[in-house]
């Protein structure tokens, strides 16, 4: 039997065991479309296997250089479609030379087969990395 051990960070704790683990998830891409947030060990959309969930804790995200737009996040059964629920918006802007960093608590359940797709419809590349815990449901 494994013993459980309470993790976290800034307030945030959970219970880490043999069925609770911590992920980091992330994307990196240009402006326009849906992209799937990806697992960092497989480089694949993540979506919570069966018999799972994935509670999303905090999202980091930066833009670099000159535009104004914003990044939404949605709830979806499908990788990199657009629609669903959004469950995370923010708007932006930025100057020339500077870069926009937003680091935000953010709490979100992901059921097994749903996707957290994002939404950048601002002009230049964003990055985005998610940390959650994936666990029994």
């Amino acid at each position: 039997m494994t013993d459980s051990v309470v993790s976290g960070y800034e307030g945030v704790k959970y219970i880490t065991n043999a069925t609770t683990t911590p992920k980091g998830l992330f994307l990196h891409y240009s402006s326009g479309g849906f992209f799937a947030i990806k697992d960092g060990a497989t480089n694949s959309a993540y979506t919570p296997s069966a018999g799972k969930k994935f509670i999303v804790l905090k999202i980091s995200w930066a833009c670099l250089n000159n535009t104004s737009g914003g990044l939404l996040i949605y709830d979806h059964n499908v990788a990199d479609a657009s629609g669903g629920t959004q469950c995370y918006g923010y708007a932006y802007t930025t100057q020339a030379g500077n870069v926009m960093m937003q680091n935000d608590m953010f709490y979100h359940e992901l059921a097994a087969g749903q996707y957290l797709n994002v939404q950048n419809y601002g002009t230049n590349a964003v990055s985005v990395s998610v940390f959650g815990v994936e666990m029994d449901v």
